[in-house]
């Protein structure tokens, strides 16, 4: 068993080595003498329900739909906060790789209320247009999400 440990002491040095590499963030604070013009830092703590990061474990446990039935099935990826209000969310639900032929997808809305991210729309076509089993989301919402209503 000799074999394997010049490899993981070169791990170790490695994992080290980065470790140390990086500065305290007094010493980032030191060498930055101007801000980047234009920039805002947001956290998602700062943002309705923890921001966009914890939308998918919120549509992962829907019921709209059946999403929270066949959560391994697919992945929720291009999540996106309406800019004019980011209690709202849009998202697809894409299948993961080798489900293709069981698994769907589409594209939903989530709205932030009382700090819970809830699924109010999911499907393939029409999801957040007036008709539907839900009410809309407010216009400006829909334009800053690209809803297309037919």
């Amino acid at each position: 068993m000799r074999g394997p440990w010049p490899i993981v002491a070169a791990v170790v040095v490695t994992t080290a080595a980065c470790a140390g590499s990086s500065a305290s963030p007094a010493t980032h604070r030191a060498r930055s003498t101007t801000p980047a013009p234009s920039t805002t830092t947001t956290t998602g703590a700062a943002l309705p329900c923890g921001g966009a990061t914890t939308v998918p474990a919120a549509v992962r446990a829907s019921p709209v739909a059946g999403l929270d039935q066949n959560p391994t099935q697919y992945q929720v990826q291009n999540v996106s906060l309406a800019r004019s209000d980011p209690t709202w969310a849009r998202f697809d639900a894409l299948p993961q790789p080798g489900q293709e032929g069981v698994y769907q997808g589409g594209s939903g809305l989530a709205h932030c209320a009382a700090g819970v991210w809830t699924v109010t729309d999911f499907g393939t076509a029409a999801v957040g247009c007036p008709g539907g089993p839900v009410a809309p989301p407010p216009s400006a919402v829909s334009a800053d999400l690209g809803i297309d209503c037919p």
